[in-house]
């Protein structure tokens, strides 16, 4: 059975499959309308954030799918595009031109050259490559062979290329002119001295001037007259180019749409450190994936969800048609779950049966216990949320060395989400019951990343198939997915030494704030309920990690390093000027997965105060358990 969720929508499906599983969520992160098909708009985000999938959605081809497949098969689709003005009573309102940044641009800066030379030779293959990916997009509209097929395209425009006769001409001359500079930049590669070949040396970066004044003509197509250009693998530029691109993106002023997407990567760490995701250069617009998408879980799980849809009624021999039905969300209690449950319950009400505690907090005990509860684990819960309150008074008795305050608690105390959820994972872990299950996890598990979702999804799908293959149940059990992430978990952290810069340093960071959480976590006051998930730096110190850079070398300029490594992977999320008890913070929280590896709730808003030097140590040596860390007096 083939397994959908491994398939890369953005290279390894066809058009017409892409059109019809693509989740039009993140159509929602982008600009509006208006601005979008004359301004540059810089996309970014960790691998796998969707970049290269949302650029594919504007080209030609697919967007011709989306036209016929229309308001039957994806009505949602088509009208959001509507909405852009990409899509016009029935036509194509916009012209998609795709070029990717492969390695054949940073080579140019390998050459032994001077700085003058690589640049132009950059510049010239830029405009090369704009041209090629033009005429490739045209060829797309006008559904004819590329590049058999251009003689029957006539191209004009005001914008004179140097080495062209006059405009119009046909598109087999320009795509003759921009394959003799690719065939000169390709010689000079392959040469031992760049004296031996004539390099391409144009100044001038015209191609987006080029583009905006460009007429396209062909038969009876009509083509349209808005362009988008989409630079995607900008991370894969040298630095320098990268620069120049940006600014000539920006300084053009050419009217088109001019969408550059890169990897965080690609970023100083400076500027990953930094407020502003560029650095606070001048730039029309931005989008950080990521971040743009926590601003609500509920958009991301509804993406991530019809993501999910999508690919579970692609596959063979499953008969359902969303991704929900293939996760169980009722854990299944036998005998030796209940007799668990109810040994826990037993000991978090011994306390209350009578005596002083049963009188103090008999309102609260009422609350647990209105109603008809039939299911042992809410039961346990309740009185689990309880015996924290009791656990948080008796704390807060000993350290101000007075009686408990006797006024009347709050029966919600005891139902409030927080105290549950902090409840619940005590409970589980107890009582060794799944906790992480069922969709809405799932997709928080996936901390705002499709890749991530489909790499958890995927897995999960390998256990159904094998269950498909010998007759048992489609459904995959709580504990089954519970088993499965761990395992998944697990392994992405074990990727870690060899997948990023600093790889053992970064991961001794990243295990030393999870066993941190951890610890604080697991405290019987549950004191910053649900749980914590990260830890904050005084903004001082984040100063003084930007201050350390650009040197790695000594210990606020490598833990600086380790840090942007972790933002520019996804391994940490940040939160900027975070308040708390007068005082700023800027808060780094663990990707939900690793949260996975630690037990740790899935939750945000718990986290924990620490120093450079308490990083630095983890960083260098491992997590040493520090008492003035983790010790917590009463509610945070």
């Amino acid at each position: 059975m083939r397994n959908p969720f491994l398939l890369r929508a953005s290279e390894a499906v066809s058009d017409e499959e892409f059109a019809a599983y693509f989740a039009p969520g993140v159509l929602d992160l982008l600009p509006s309308a208006a601005e979008q098909w004359r301004e540059p708009l810089f996309i970014q985000s960790a691998p796998g954030g969707g970049k290269t999938s949302l650029f594919r959605l504007f080209t030609p081809g697919v967007l011709r799918r989306v036209i016929g497949l229309k308001q039957s098969e994806r009505p949602e689709l088509y009208a959001r595009l509507r909405e852009l003005k990409v899509i016009t009573d029935d036509r194509i309102s916009v012209l998609g031109i795709s070029l990717a940044c492969r390695s054949s641009f940073s080579r140019i800066e390998r050459l032994s050259a001077s700085d003058a030379t690589k640049e132009a030779g950059f510049i010239s293959l830029i405009n090369a490559r704009v041209v090629l990916a033009t005429l490739r997009a045209a060829s797309s509209f006008a559904q004819l062979r590329y590049p058999t097929e251009l003689t029957k395209l006539t191209l004009q425009s005001s914008c004179e290329i140097p080495g062209l006769p006059e405009f119009p001409t046909e598109g087999d001359k320009l795509f003759a002119w921009a394959s003799e500079i690719e065939t000169a930049l390709f010689e000079a590669f392959d040469s031992f001295s760049v004296s031996e070949v004539r390099l391409p040396s144009q100044r001038e970066m015209f191609s987006f001037e080029w583009l905006s004044r460009l007429s396209i003509a062909c038969l009876d197509n009509d083509f349209p007259t808005s362009r988008l250009l989409m630079i995607d693998d900008a991370h894969d530029l040298h630095p320098n180019q990268r620069r120049l691109l940006i600014d000539e993106a920006v300084k053009s002023r050419a009217g088109i749409g001019i969408w550059l997407a890169e990897r965080l990567q690609s970023l100083d760490p400076d500027q990953m450190l930094s407020e502003g995701a560029l650095g606070g250069r001048d730039y029309s617009a931005y989008v950080r994936i990521e971040r743009a998408w926590s601003q609500s879980q509920k958009a991301f799980e509804k993406f991530v969800a019809g993501i999910g849809d999508r690919r579970v009624a692609m596959a063979d021999d499953v008969h359902y048609r969303s991704i929900g039905q293939l996760l169980g969300s009722r854990i299944e209690l036998g005998t030796p779950e209940r007799q668990r449950l109810l040994e826990a319950t037993d000991r978090y009400r011994g306390p209350f049966i009578d005596g002083t505690q049963a009188t103090f907090y008999q309102p609260l005990i009422r609350a647990i216990e209105s109603g008809e509860l039939s299911d042992p684990l809410e039961v346990a819960i309740r009185w689990c949320a309880l015996s924290i309150i009791a656990e948080r008074d008796r704390r807060k008795v000993q350290k101000a060395f007075e009686f408990i305050d006797t006024t009347p608690r709050d029966p919600d105390d005891v139902l409030s989400s927080q105290l549950r959820g902090a409840a619940e994972l005590f409970v589980s872990s107890e009582c060794r019951l799944p906790y992480y299950y069922g969709l809405h996890r799932l997709a928080e598990e996936s901390s705002w990343n499709v890749d991530q979702f489909l790499r958890l999804s995927g897995d999960f799908f390998e256990e159904i198939s094998a269950a498909v293959i010998v007759g048992e149940p489609r459904e995959l059990s709580p504990q089954k997915q519970e088993q499965r992430l761990i395992r998944v978990a697990d392994s992405a952290f074990s990727e870690i030494e060899l997948r990023v810069p600093l790889g053992v340093e970064v991961q001794r960071l990243i295990d030393g704030i999870g066993r941190l959480a951890s610890s604080i976590t697991r405290q019987p006051n549950a004191p910053y309920a649900p749980g914590v998930t990260g830890i904050g730096l005084a903004v001082q110190d984040k100063a003084r990690l930007i201050a350390a850079l650009p040197k790695i070398s000594d210990g606020d300029g490598k833990l600086a390093f380790a840090i942007a490594t972790c933002l520019a992977n996804n391994l940490l999320e940040p939160r900027d000027d975070v308040r708390s008890k007068g005082q700023q913070w800027y808060v780094l929280y663990l990707n939900r997965l690793l949260c996975v590896k630690y037990r740790l709730p899935l939750s945000y808003g718990g986290w924990r105060p620490v120093t450079l030097e308490s990083l630095e140590r983890w960083m260098a040596s491992g997590y040493r358990e520090e008492r003035r860390l983790v010790e917590v007096q009463g509610e945070p």
